[in-house]
């Protein structure tokens, strides 16, 4: 049998590992970009320095577009398992007496450490 619906307390820790995961990415286009500022230097040549800002720029700009939308990801996964887990509680108000019928305990026990 397949069971379908969200476990709360994997969602929470699914979402702050992405949140972490995005928060790696803080420094990233500021390193870049000194990167490319060196590199840049050591060019020397006129036609080959020319790509080097606007290559650096755009590059850093879509490193901090992937930080922001891992930042939501994280967000949304927390906020998503949260609802799953006020849903079940919800449920369960609604239909007392019918947990004793379940094979298996309600999520929104599992959203909270």
């Amino acid at each position: 049998m397949t069971e379908i619906g969200v476990n709360p307390g994997e969602a929470v820790t699914t979402g702050r590992t992405a949140g972490t995961l995005a928060q790696s990415f803080s420094g990233l286009s500021t390193m870049f970009t000194s990167a490319v500022d060196s590199a840049y230097l050591f060019a020397m040549e006129s036609p080959v320095m020319a790509g080097y800002a606007e290559f650096g720029e755009e590059n850093a700009t879509n490193m901090a577009k992937v930080r922001a939308h891992g930042e939501a990801l994280s967000g949304n996964i927390e906020a998503g398992g949260a609802d799953g887990g006020a849903t079940d509680k919800k449920i369960e108000e609604q239909y007392q007496g019918v947990r004793e019928l379940l094979l298996r305990d309600l999520n929104y026990e599992l959203t909270r450490e």
